[in-house]
């Protein structure tokens, strides 16, 4: 009988360490997604470009757009002139008005561009 008490007490303790694993994924999970709060502490229209390479590796999925860029280009063969019909990704943006308060996601906050505007607090982060 007392082998089989340990092996129940051994499972329980299995289920726990189980269960408490799954909670701290998901209590991560939870982090890396939350959104946060920026007020504009200047008088002007501020927009942030956020970069690809930064912004959408940290968020794990990618918001980026994709649009057209036309171009033309002088063809070498017959010398005329041809439009060239290019898919680009374009970067997510934000702008913050002064007095006015946005949410984005945390990621944002790892953008070289929002940075600086934190260091010299023309954004602030609100609680």
């Amino acid at each position: 009988m007392a082998r089989g008490k340990k092996r129940t007490v051994n499972k329980k303790s299995e289920t726990k360490k189980v269960e408490e694993k799954a909670e701290k994924k998901a209590e991560k999970k939870a982090e890396e997604s939350q959104t946060v709060r920026l007020e504009g502490r200047r008088r002007k229209l501020q927009t942030f470009n956020l970069p690809h390479d930064v912004y959408c590796r940290k968020l794990g999925r990618c918001l980026c757009k994709e649009a057209d860029r036309v171009t033309s280009f002088k063809s070498s063969v017959d010398k005329q002139r041809h439009l060239k019909k290019e898919k680009v990704k374009v970067c997510a943006t934000f702008s913050v008005r002064w007095k006015h308060i946005v949410e984005v996601d945390r990621a944002a906050l790892l953008c070289p561009e929002v940075k600086s505007a934190l260091d010299k607090k023309w954004i602030r982060e609100v609680k």
